[in-house]
Formats: structure tokens, C-alpha cells, sequence
């Protein structure tokens, strides 16, 4: 949950993983390892970007060198970059990775992951809640997503590109308040 003044918001990522299969007690560690490394990850792309000085550690360099390859290679125009939306109606927040004009197109929504694995579905319910938080909040984004997986040998990272459904979205949203019902009592 995320306090907000007297509410509480249930985060994107718990609602997604809602429904799913729980992490196994053996590989918690492992994930809340992985979860550091992205985490770190993606303050160093922030830091990045906002003009600042990213100081990644050995364990993240590659991740962020792939991250440089894609930048270099596409030349991304960054409109926002870490920035968190709320949806008050459906008590929902997210926190968006950044949205990018790419060749003075319209603004992309973008996330990068550090996974080793892709999951696209678990990514393509990610897109959607946070294109609807966005649009909820009177941003005008792209109705392709790109969902970014980058490397940790440091290569160019493969991008999982992700277009928008109003099956998807409306199932999306199910499973808000299907969270809200089951989880929260």
C-alpha cells in the first residue's frame, strides 16, 4: 500500500501480481536481490537523465550500459522520468519509468526492466494500468508501449513492444477492484 494523506493506494505492481502464483520461500531472496538491482538501476537512468552524476555499482554497470546503447541508438527526448500518478477513484498509483519522444513523434510511455526473463503478460497489465493512470490524469500518451528489458552484459536491450486493448484495459481494471474486494478487508 501507499499512504497518501489519509488514503491508502494499492500500487500498481501488487495488483499485477495479484492472481499469480505466489514467489517460492526458496527464491524470495534471490527476487528481493534482483528487486535492489533494478531498483539502483533505475536511479541511475534517472540520475542520468535529469543531468545528474549516476554512480552505478559493478552489479549494475551492464544494465546501465545497455541502457546508454539505447539512448545513444534512438536519441530519446525525455518528457517526464520517474514520476508517480494517482487514480482516486479506484484508490490505484503507479509509478511511471518515463515517457520519451522518439523522432518528434507523440510521447511513448516507457519502463525499463532488469528481469531476466520476459513476461509479457505481467508487463502488458503493467502498460495498461500505467497508461490508464496516465490518461487519467490528462496525459496524452501513445497507444504503443514499450516495455524495455535491458541487458547485464551491457548489449542493446530488446524492447517488448506492447499496444494497447480495451479488453486488456477493462480486465485491467477488473482486477483493481477484484484487489480492493479480495485483498483489502
Amino acid at each position: 500500500m501507499f499512504q497518501r494523506g489519509d488514503k491508502a493506494f494499492v500500487r500498481v505492481t501488487a495488483v499485477v501480481q495479484f492472481g499469480r502464483a505466489p514467489i517460492p520461500e526458496h527464491l524470495k531472496e534471490v527476487y528481493a536481490a534482483k528487486a535492489e538491482i533494478g531498483k539502483a538501476v533505475h536511479e541511475s537512468i534517472h540520475e542520468f537523465v535529469t543531468g545528474g552524476c549516476p554512480l552505478p555499482a559493478e552489479k549494475e554497470m551492464g544494465y546501465f550500459k545497455s541502457f546508454l546503447r539505447w539512448n545513444e541508438e534512438l536519441h530519446p527526448v525525455f518528457l517526464e522520468t520517474e514520476q508517480r500518478y494517482f487514480d482516486e477513484d479506484k484508490l490505484l498509483t503507479g509509478c511511471i519509468d518515463g515517457i520519451v519522444q522518439l523522432g518528434g513523434g507523440e510521447p511513448v510511455l516507457i519502463d525499463f526492466k532488469t528481469s531476466a526473463k520476459v513476461d509479457v503478460d505481467y508487463w502488458r497489465a503493467q502498460a495498461h494500468l500505467y497508461r490508464h493512470l496516465l490518461t487519467k490524469n490528462g496525459k496524452d500518451v501513445s497507444q504503443r508501449m514499450l516495455f524495455i528489458q535491458l541487458n547485464k552484459h551491457g548489449e542493446l536491450p530488446h524492447v517488448e513492444v506492447i499496444d494497447y486493448s480495451e479488453k486488456t484495459m477493462r480486465r485491467c481494471l477488473e482486477n483493481v477492484d477484484k484487489y480492493w474486494t479480495e485483498c483489502v478487508k
